[in-house]
């Protein structure tokens, strides 16, 4: 079967979870003997005009030499296809969960824009659009769940892929505390270096990853770029190969 995975590949080329997952899909469906390929299309988040126009790059694509096609991140599920399954990793939160984080009480166009946001979702996902609905884990839909009941009517089922990751050491013990991810304020790592403030102990927090967020952090620890450490940052060799030696990136050490 010829599988098309359409992939939303955001304008700052960012390298995140997202883009494992699509590469670790396409290689369960080679795996499974498919003829699976990689369906990228640019999204834009920078402005809702831009973020209008991702959804309508994805809405236009020509899949008809495809079998199969599988959406992903918000907007590919706008595909039109008679053998769509939607595969959710997310929507567009700060249309959702984070709307009143990014912008407070909101104005006017700003609700008007997350009502837009919202009909254009469930046009995409609503049922003879899609033939199944599957997600990531239960938190993708909850949040759906969140914003308006008409979700509920959707048969999701989370499905929970496995990790990109092989070859993990044995476990030992460790002198430090590990935070990986995405360095964007949504991630929250803000929270564990204001907790990490009130540890009397004399242990090392070791985040790793980069990220728009990390001038901010950096700036909040007082942490100069020059004395961070920085000993590998190749995003195709996963840092749990060996943890010690790979992917850190801040290591907060003297915090005030």
């Amino acid at each position: 079967m010829r599988v098309g995975v359409v992939t939303a590949r955001m304008a700052s080329g960012e390298r995140g979870g997202a883009e494992a997952f699509y590469d670790g899909l396409i290689d369960a469906l080679r795996s499974a003997g498919h003829d699976a390929s990689e369906v990228p299309v640019h999204v834009d988040e920078t402005t809702f005009e831009s973020v209008l126009e991702s959804y309508a790059r994805c809405y236009a694509l020509d899949l008809r030499e495809y079998d199969l096609v599988i959406s992903t991140k918000a907007p590919t599920f706008m595909v039109s296809h008679p053998n769509h399954v939607s595969y959710l990793l997310h929507t567009m939160r700060v249309f959702y969960d984070m709307f009143e984080s990014e912008y407070g009480s909101g104005t006017r166009d700003q609700h008007a824009q997350r009502r837009t946001i919202h009909a254009l979702d469930r046009f995409g996902l609503r049922p003879g659009r899609v033939r199944r609905h599957f997600s990531n884990g239960h938190t993708a839909y909850r949040r759906l769940f969140d914003a308006s009941s008409w979700w509920k009517s959707l048969a999701f089922q989370a499905l929970h892929h496995p990790p990109a990751l092989s070859g993990f050491a044995p476990p030992g013990a460790q002198d430090y505390i590990l935070v990986p991810g995405r360095l964007h304020r949504w991630k929250r790592v803000r929270l564990v270096i204001d907790a990490y403030k009130h540890v009397k102990r004399d242990v090392p927090l070791l985040i790793t990853g980069t990220g728009e967020d990390e001038p901010a952090l950096r700036a909040d620890v007082a942490i100069p770029p020059e004395t961070h450490r920085c000993l590998h940052r190749d995003p195709d060799r996963p840092f749990a190969h060996d943890i010690p030696t790979v992917g850190l990136v801040l290591a907060l050490e003297e915090l005030p």
